[in-house]
C-alpha cells in the first residue's frame, strides 16, 4: 500500500499508518499521509505496461 503514515493537522503529531486510531490525543480527526513516491513509481510502472492491452481506434 501507498501509506506512509497517519497525522495531526492540529498538532503534527504522527501516528504509524497501522494504528487502529481515528482521531488524535487532541481530539483532531487523522488524515493519512501517502508515499508518494511509492505512488508515482506504481503509477510509471502500470503506466509502462502499455495500453495496448485496452481496445482502441485502431482495432476496430
Amino acid at each position: 500500500m501507498y501509506v506512509s503514515h497517519l497525522a495531526c493537522p492540529k498538532c503534527s503529531k504522527t501516528y504509524d499508518s497501522e494504528s487502529l486510531v481515528q482521531l488524535c490525543e487532541c481530539g483532531s480527526p487523522l488524515l493519512v499521509e501517502y508515499d508518494l513516491q511509492k505512488v508515482k513509481t506504481g503509477f510509471w510502472h502500470y503506466r509502462s505496461q502499455g495500453a495496448g492491452r485496452f481496445p482502441g481506434a485502431g482495432d476496430r
